[in-house]
Order: C-alpha cells, then sequence, then structure tokens
C-alpha cells in the first residue's frame, strides 16, 4: 500500500504525518492486498485565523475500482483525518460486501440450516 501525505498547514509536523501514514495503515489493513495507493491531503483554508477550517480529504485507489474519496472539516486537523479515514474504511466496507441475497443464495446451495423445512416455516 502506497501512502502519500500532502499537508497544506500552517507548521510542518513529522510527527503528525507519521501518525497519519501509521493510522491509516492499520484502519485500513484489511483491505491492504487490494489498496493500491492511498492519498491523503491536510488543508488549512483560511490560514491563521483560526476556526473549523482544517480539511481532511482521504482517496482510495484499489484495484478493479473507481477511486473512493471522502472529506472532513474540523478545527482540529486530526479530527477531521479520522473522520474522513472512518468514512473511506465504511465506504470500501459497503463495496466489498456482498449483497444479502447472494450470501442467501450461497447457503442454498451448500444446504446449510436454512434449506431446512423447519428454518422455511420460520421464515414466513
Amino acid at each position: 500500500m502506497n501512502i502519500t501525505v500532502v499537508k497544506r498547514l500552517e507548521a510542518d509536523r513529522r510527527r503528525l504525518r507519521d501518525a497519519v501514514v501509521d493510522r491509516v495503515e492499520r484502519t485500513l489493513a484489511r483491505y491492504a492486498h487490494r489498496v493500491a495507493r492511498v492519498n491523503v491531503t491536510l488543508v488549512d483554508e483560511n490560514g491563521p485565523r483560526g476556526g473549523v477550517d482544517k480539511r481532511c480529504q482521504v482517496s482510495v485507489v484499489m484495484h478493479g475500482t473507481p477511486e473512493i474519496t471522502a472529506s472532513a472539516m474540523n478545527e482540529n486537523p486530526w479530527r477531521a483525518f479520522t473522520t474522513a479515514t472512518e468514512r473511506v474504511r465504511q465506504i470500501i466496507s459497503r463495496k466489498l460486501s456482498r449483497p444479502r441475497t447472494v450470501r442467501i443464495q450461497e447457503m442454498r446451495r451448500r444446504g446449510t440450516p436454512a434449506d431446512t423445512p423447519a428454518a422455511e416455516a420460520t421464515m414466513d
């Protein structure tokens, strides 16, 4: 997994960059074999004036799917990053999960308890 961090904040924070890389690796570890590249952009929208203006955008490029992007804003850049990363993880999870109908069809093919007459009677 290739992780790129772009910071456009007033102060250069090496610890923040290292923490961002570590958090992305841990958050997306389950999908690491599918993820080709992750881009994280942290931007202070209106400079040193303060306020809820730190924006984080996380973009994930996966093999065989379109780019997935999520963003968040907060006064704290770490909170914005955490929110955006969690949103990306949820989007990936939804995209990769199989629909319920496919799971039911597979269970029936394998002859699991959902195929038994007693189970069918309770499903009505």
